[in-house]
């Protein structure tokens, strides 16, 4: 296209020129032809010795910003992984705290029960035990007093008949009027009526066995 330009102005210029004539417009054909190598030199320059280090750069540097839109890439998947572990850590070791808090409060709550378990025992065991030494004890107190009232009555029996009596004889009908006796005062203090004072059998004659002895 540059040398159809040309030819066409150096034929505009030689049809209306006059010969010897200087057109300040139209260069000489020599200059045309130096403008042509020149122009074709720095085209050459410009396209094997300038340019190929520029597109070099250019294709390096975004080669290079590519490199870090990949790791930048990278960087945030990374991340975006490491959050989601974390929250998936997180998770567990809240379940875990939570499991080992409801382990620990049902152990606790088993050891409880156990202890409660044995403590009510034991108090049941002391109290039986202590239920049985007061029955023993007042069986026994009971006895004692019985033997001496026994003892007491046979001997005022002695004095007032004038006679020896057999302890064993008289020993169930001592029984029989320290359980009448003993009857009456249970009911007396349960509120009811007022027993009839039981008799005083000792001093009947007729029931006193005297075994045989003066």
């Amino acid at each position: 296209m540059t040398a159809s330009v040309l030819i066409n102005v150096l034929a505009f210029a030689d049809a209306d020129g006059t010969e010897g004539s200087i057109n300040p417009v139209v260069p000489e054909i020599h200059d045309i032809f130096y403008a042509v190598i020149f122009f074709g030199a720095l085209w050459a320059l410009m396209k094997y010795v300038a340019l190929p280090p520029v597109l070099k750069t250019m294709e390096e540097r975004e080669n290079h910003l590519r490199g870090q839109r990949a790791k930048a890439d990278d960087a945030r998947r990374d991340l975006a992984s490491a959050q989601a572990n974390y929250d998936q850590a997180l998770a567990d070791a809240r379940a875990e705290g939570a499991a080992v808090v409801e382990a620990a409060r049902a152990e606790g709550e088993a050891y409880r029960s156990e202890v409660m378990g044995a403590a009510n025992a034991e108090v049941s065991q002391v109290k039986e035990q202590a239920a049985m030494a007061a029955t023993a004890s007042h069986d026994q107190a009971a006895g004692a007093l019985n033997t001496q009232v026994s003892t007491i009555a046979i001997g005022a029996a002695e004095k007032v008949i004038g006679k020896r009596l057999d302890p064993a004889a008289q020993k169930p009908i001592l029984d029989r009027v320290l359980g009448q006796a003993g009857a009456a005062g249970g009911a007396s203090a349960a509120g009811a009526a007022p027993a009839t004072p039981p008799t005083n059998t000792l001093n009947d004659t007729p029931d006193i066995d005297d075994g045989g002895q003066a």
